[in-house]
């Protein structure tokens, strides 16, 4: 096993700002998803062994602490990030979707002409969902609600720090990155104070 193979992608700011041109362009509607304890979905390829959480510990009749055994990937191991995307690109693959050759993070089933397109970006456990219509939007979150826990969030208004806004009708859509600049900024004075 790879102990060591630790990378996980994250989809590239570049990826986004095209598929949003693209949502507008094609009128596909924007909507969000989160994936409740991602990393617990990640199966560990590695044998790995842990020590019970604190005011858990068994012990054998040799007084011995007991170790756990790890079958799951878990937050803060290493692998955890890497286990999760491969987890959630193999249920992608299940449902149909292919996976973009210029960036790992976006995946695409059917066929905008036909309106059943629906495009997915993730960024670890956030979704992004680009679709011709609400029904296949709904079949498809039916469809991985069968494997994840997931919130539906409905349309899209927040994606790391940007505020998106959409119109279909425009064909428009927009982000802005005033409260990651005002965070910047704030962070920025902070440190510059040394505080």
């Amino acid at each position: 096993a790879d102990y060591v193979h630790t990378f996980s992608n994250t989809i590239r700011h570049d990826t986004i700002r095209i598929r949003f041109a693209f949502a507008a362009k094609y009128a596909l509607i924007l909507t969000g998803a989160d994936v409740k304890t991602a990393y617990l979905y990640g199966i560990l390829k590695e044998i790995i062994f842990m020590k019970p959480p604190q005011g858990h510990e068994t012990y054998d009749e040799n007084g011995n602490l007991l170790v756990c055994q790890l079958i799951k990937a878990i937050y803060g191991l290493r692998q955890s990030g890497e286990r999760w995307e491969a987890r959630l690109g193999g249920q992608l693959r299940e449902m149909g979707m292919t996976r973009c050759d210029v960036d790992p993070c976006l995946w695409r089933r059917g066929d905008a002409d036909q309106k059943t397109l629906i495009l997915v970006a993730h960024y670890v456990d956030d979704i992004i969902i680009a679709s011709s219509t609400k029904e296949a939007r709904d079949d498809f979150l039916k469809e991985l609600k069968k494997a994840f826990r997931i919130t539906d969030e409905g349309d899209l208004h927040w994606f790391l720090q940007t505020k998106i806004c959409q119109s279909p009708d425009l064909r428009t859509v927009t982000m802005d990155q005033s409260l990651y600049i005002k965070d910047l900024v704030e962070n920025y004075v902070k440190d510059s104070a040394g505080k």
